[in-house]
C-alpha cells in the first residue's frame, strides 16, 4: 500500500525532527505546555511530537488515549532538549546556511511525486513554508553541535582502541565450546503426569541402549528434535551460553564420550560430549571492528548526556499542566 503524501511528510519529518517553529505565547495561554529559558513549546508542537511515538490512527479508543498520554512525557522530553540544544547553538554562533536549508527542503520535496504534493502536506498538517524552513534550520544548526560536541569527540584513535583491549582481554574470550550429539524425546506442554512419566521411560531406555554400545547417530537419527533443526542429531560445536541453562550445565560436568539425560520443560534430552574446547583468547584484529564500533557508540552516548545534563544545569525550565 503507497503512503499518502501526509504520511511521507510525517516519516520524514519524525526522523529529522523536523516539528514547526516554537511560537511564543503569554504565560497564561493554556496552549503552551512549557517553557525552556522563556522560549514556549506549544500543545500543538507536543502533539505533533507525540505523533512521533503514535502516529494517528495507529491505536483506536481508550488503548489510543492511554497510549498517546504515556508518550506525551518523552515527546515533551525530546522537544525540551531540541530546544535546549538549539540554544545553545546559537549562542556559540553556529548556524544554518540559507544554501543548506535549501538543500534539506529539496530533499524532502523529492521525497514527493509532485511539489504540489508537497505543498497539499504542509497545508493539511497546518505548517507553512516559512515554519518549515525554520525548522529545517533549526535542526541543521542543532545536529552541527552534536557533530561538534558528541560525534566528532566520539572517535577513538587506534591507539586508544589497543589500550582499552590490553586493560580488559578477559572480556574478549571465546566462550568453551562442547561438541555435541542431541536427542530429545518431545513431552508436549499440556501433557499429563502419566504422559511425561511414559516420555521418561523412553529416555531411560534410550540411555541403556547407548549403554549397551548402540550407534548414538543412529538412534538420534529417529528421535532428533526440530527444536534444534538439526538432522541426525548432531549440532556440532556449540559455545557456553547457546542452549538452555541447564543442558549448559550438564555439558560442563562431562568429559568428552559421556552421555547425559536432561529435563526441561521441552522435555527429555539425552547428550553425548564428543570434545570439549576451552575459552579461547580473541586477537584485537579479530574484534576491532565491532569493538570500536561499540565502544564510540558508548562515548558519543556519554558526550550527549554530559551535554544534556551541563544544558539543563544552566537552564531554565518551566513545565505546565496542559503538558500531562
Amino acid at each position: 500500500m503507497k503512503r499518502s503524501a501526509i504520511q511521507n511528510l510525517i516519516c520524514f519529518a519524525a526522523v529529522f525532527f523536523l516539528f514547526p517553529v516554537f511560537l511564543y505565547a503569554e504565560p497564561s495561554d493554556q496552549n503552551v505546555v512549557a517553557r525552556v529559558n522563556g522560549v514556549a513549546i506549544t500543545a500543538a508542537e507536543l502533539e505533533r511530537a507525540t505523533d512521533t511515538y503514535v502516529p494517528p490512527g495507529t491505536y483506536h479508543m481508550e488503548l489510543g488515549v492511554q497510549k498517546r498520554k504515556e508518550y506525551r512525557k518523552p515527546a515533551l522530553e525530546m522537544l525540551i532538549d531540541r530546544e535546549l540544544l538549539f540554544q545553545e547553538a546559537v549562542a556559540r554562533g553556529i548556524t544554518a546556511k540559507n544554501d543548506e536549508v535549501s538543500s534539506a527542503l529539496e530533499e524532502v520535496e523529492q521525497q514527493f511525486k509532485r511539489k504540489a504534493d508537497f505543498d497539499l502536506a504542509l497545508r493539511n498538517t497546518g505548517v507553512t513554508l516559512e515554519e518549515y524552513r525554520e525548522a529545517l534550520k533549526r535542526n541543521i544548526s542543532i545536529d552541527k553541535l552534536l557533530k561538534a560536541e558528541v560525534e566528532d569527540k566520539g572517535s577513538l584513535s587506534d591507539k586508544e582502541l589497543e589500550e582499552y583491549y590490553n586493560r580488559n582481554k578477559e572480556k574478549f574470550l571465546k566462550p568453551e565450546a562442547f561438541k555435541v550429539w542431541h536427542i530429545l524425546l518431545k513431552v508436549p506442554a499440556e501433557a499429563t503426569d502419566e504422559e511425561r512419566g511414559e516420555r521418561k521411560s523412553q529416555a531411560q531406555d534410550l540411555m541403556k541402549k547407548l549403554e549397551a554400545g548402540e550407534d548414538f547417530s543412529e538412534l538420534a537419527g529417529k528421535y532428533s528434535g526440530d527444536d534444534y533443526r538439526v538432522k541426525g542429531g548432531d549440532l556440532g560445536w556449540v559455545h557456553m551460553g547457546r542452549l538452555e541453562a541447564a543442558l549448559d550445565e550438564a555439558l560442563s560436568s562431562l568429559q568428552p564420550g559421556n552421555t547425559v539425560m536432561v529435563e526441561t520443560i521441552y522435555g527429555y534430552h539425552i547428550l553425548r560430549l564428543e570434545a570439549k574446547r576451552p575459552p579461547e583468547q580473541l586477537e584485537l584484529n579479530d574484534i576491532k571492528g565491532t569493538l570500536k564500533q561499540d565502544l564510540e557508540a558508548m562515548r558519543r552516548k556519554d558526550n550527549r548526556d554530559a551535554l544534556m545534563d551541563f544544558l539543563k544545569k544552566k537552564a531554565r525550565i518551566e513545565k505546565y499542566t496542559a503538558a500531562e
